[in-house]
Parts: C-alpha cells; sequence; structure tokens
C-alpha cells in the first residue's frame, strides 16, 4: 500500500498532467509602442519586427475597429515577410476594468487582421485601452502588447 502511495504522490508531483499550455510565466511580453498619432506600433523580438497598424488610430466607441499585425524578419539580407499565427485577441482597459472585448482574428494579404468594437468610456482622451494579443514566434508563446488612447478630434 505505501508503494502504491508513493507512486501516486511522485505522479502528482512529478506533474505527469497535461503541461501542454504553457503558463503565463513562460510566455513573454513583447510591447508594442505606438507613434503620436496611433496610427501603427511596433516593437521587435528576435530579430522579428511585429507592426501593427490601426484603422482607426482616435479609436472611436460603438464602431467597428480593424487593426493588421504583420511580421518582418531581420535575419536575413533582405527583409521578409514572417506567417504569424494567433491564438487570440481582446481589448480591455489598461487601468479600470471595462470587460474584455474579444476581437475576431482573420487572415489576410496584409497580414492578421484584428476586428471589433470598443464600448462607449464616459472617461473619453482619459481612457487607456489595451490590445493583448497572444500568438506563436515558432514554438514559443508571445503576448504583444499595445496601450492606446481614445483620442478626441483636436488632439
Amino acid at each position: 500500500m505505501r508503494y502504491i502511495s508513493f507512486l501516486f504522490a511522485f505522479w502528482i508531483v512529478a506533474g505527469c498532467a497535461d503541461n501542454s499550455a504553457p503558463s503565463n510565466a513562460e510566455r513573454v511580453e513583447l510591447p508594442l509602442q505606438c507613434d503620436e498619432k496611433q496610427n501603427t506600433c511596433s516593437g521587435l523580438y528576435k530579430n522579428t519586427q511585429y507592426e501593427l497598424t490601426l484603422s482607426e488610430p482616435n479609436l472611436p466607441a460603438l464602431e467597428p475597429l480593424s487593426f493588421v499585425l504583420q511580421a518582418t524578419d531581420l535575419d536575413s539580407e533582405k527583409a521578409k515577410s514572417v506567417s504569424i499565427i494567433v491564438v487570440e485577441a481582446w481589448l480591455e482597459g489598461r487601468d479600470m476594468f471595462m470587460g474584455e472585448h474579444k476581437l475576431s482574428i482573420d487572415d489576410s494579404s496584409e497580414g492578421v487582421m484584428l476586428n471589433g468594437i470598443i464600448p462607449v468610456c464616459v472617461t473619453g482622451s482619459d481612457m487607456v485601452w489595451r490590445l493583448n494579443i497572444l500568438l506563436q514566434h515558432g514554438q514559443e508563446p508571445l503576448r504583444a502588447y499595445a496601450d492606446m488612447r481614445s483620442l478626441t478630434e483636436h488632439e
């Protein structure tokens, strides 16, 4: 009986359960820095340049938004486009809870298209939204994110 108890305890400690899903501790975080007008956001990870283009840089509430994510391999002599596998994407408030607003993911000739809508926020241009993109960089899980403000027309 002790032998069976020992094997069971070893099985639990050794982690014989499915460990295929990466934990948050294993996931690399890649901040995408946006330009002043929020037209594009970009970041570099292991010689791959990730670039996010916004269709509506002012992030209007309750209107369709689309983002295009592209990746370029900078390792080769001539920079070349890289295929991207996006697992999940969503918008959320960076500093206040506004819910998670899932984005649809579609491949296009331009890159990966992310489409969705953000809700109305009474704080206006003080609201900072965080776009989260879970993707695969080769075999590595990666979370790219960009912080963007809801801009008013005069900004």
